[in-house]
């Protein structure tokens, strides 16, 4: 991101599932993937060096104005550098330069990010928001908190991996990281030996601003996780599931069957795994994760995740209203994911219960469900 006084950058992927980063996708010091990003600032810059260098770029997609926080634009450099990133076959990212401080903002800037840059593109690293905006960004740490989980859950719904990409100074006193849990971070503290950071682990590190390709400076990073890998094999990022053909079977093998007149999950040898009943409980406390986290999730655990999400739905349809206490880093938006299968639907939540600002939930409170 050259050409900002004083920049930082950092970013994050919001955990899919909690597979997303277990031991088949997570890279150590020495086996952790060289990288670059780079916007219209590099234009010109040569692309066959960056394949004989490195390993994946990022690449700036869009921005809002500092003039007033509000306009969108499109990177004027993102079609060629996205056009020769394919033509080379190198893993690629993007990012968005946000202004947003809030829930709503932030959202704004990722349908604009979506429907004029992402729409119709593959990409093999997350989505970003880059989070380091002086001007709108250091006095409202709820606001940016909000702001981020905005931009990142409109992309979630959407099938993109995304996150938050900022500095250590931001991630410690301009944004209520701790509220942030379930969402990846790309770290950018510029040294030599690879930072500490107190929040847990991070996908990302960007670790210097004074990287050179063929004259241009350009932002250096490590990814500690394999996300080409990970990405594909979930069918993110504007990529599909492969399916496999199905193999010939034996009466011996296993075959998961859910019986939706019983509820059961039974196995050919005749033992029985959790029920309907047993998997709404868990979707209801979240275990499965929500929207496209939950049917990751089900579907790799061998089951039916139009038959789990159609006993969701008509559960909720039966029944009044519910009552949810709240949980560190919730969200309305989450929330309403998670009993209607629609996070819009979050107006219904705040307004049953004359919550005011939509951004700002406690933990500890109960909540009644429309």
């Amino acid at each position: 991101m050259i050409g900002i006084i004083n920049l930082f950058v950092g970013s994050n992927p919001i955990m899919i599932s909690n597979i997303a980063y277990s031991s088949p996708y997570k890279l150590n010091e020495e086996s952790a993937k060289k990288g670059i990003d780079i916007s219209s600032w590099q234009e010109g810059i040569d692309f066959s060096l960056i394949k004989d260098n490195y390993e994946f770029v990022i690449i700036r997609g869009g921005f809002t104005g500092t003039g007033n926080g509000i306009n969108h634009y499109k990177d004027s450099s993102f079609e060629s550098f996205y056009a020769k990133t394919r033509e080379l076959n190198i893993p690629t990212g993007a990012y968005y330069y946000s202004c947003a401080n809030t829930y709503e903002k932030g959202v704004e800037e990722a349908k604009y990010l979506y429907e004029n840059i992402l729409l119709g593109r593959k990409f093999e690293y997350p989505i970003y928001l880059d989070v380091e905006e002086g001007k709108y960004q250091t006095s409202n740490r709820e606001g940016v908190t909000a702001a981020i989980k905005g931009f990142c859950d409109y992309l979630k719904e959407r099938g993109y991996y995304a996150g938050v990409y900022a500095n250590s100074n931001y991630f410690n006193n301009y944004i209520n990281t701790g509220d942030l849990d379930g969402y990846e971070k790309w770290l950018a503290v510029w040294r030599n030996t690879k930072p500490e950071f107190k929040y847990g682990d991070y996908g990302i590190w960007q670790n210097s601003s004074s990287g050179s390709i063929g004259g241009y400076r350009v932002d250096t990073d490590y990814a500690y996780k394999d996300y080409p890998t990970f990405i594909k094999e979930n069918g993110l990022n504007g990529y599909e599931i492969k399916e496999e053909a199905p193999e010939e079977t034996n009466e011996s093998e296993l075959e998961v069957i859910i019986e939706e007149d019983t509820g059961q999950e039974e196995l050919s040898d005749g033992e029985v795994e959790k029920t309907l009943d047993e998997l709404f409980n868990e979707v209801m406390e979240g275990l499965w994760g929500n929207d496209i986290e939950r049917k990751i999730n089900l579907e790799n655990a061998g089951y039916d995740y139009d038959i789990v999400q159609n006993k969701v739905n008509d559960e909720l349809l039966n029944k009044k209203e519910q009552y949810y206490t709240i949980k560190r880093g919730d969200t309305l938006f989450g929330i309403a994911s998670m009993f209607y299968g629609d996070g819009y639907k979050y107006n219904l939540i705040s307004e049953r219960n004359n919550i005011k600002n939509p951004n700002l939930i406690y933990p500890g409170d109960t909540i009644i469900i429309p």
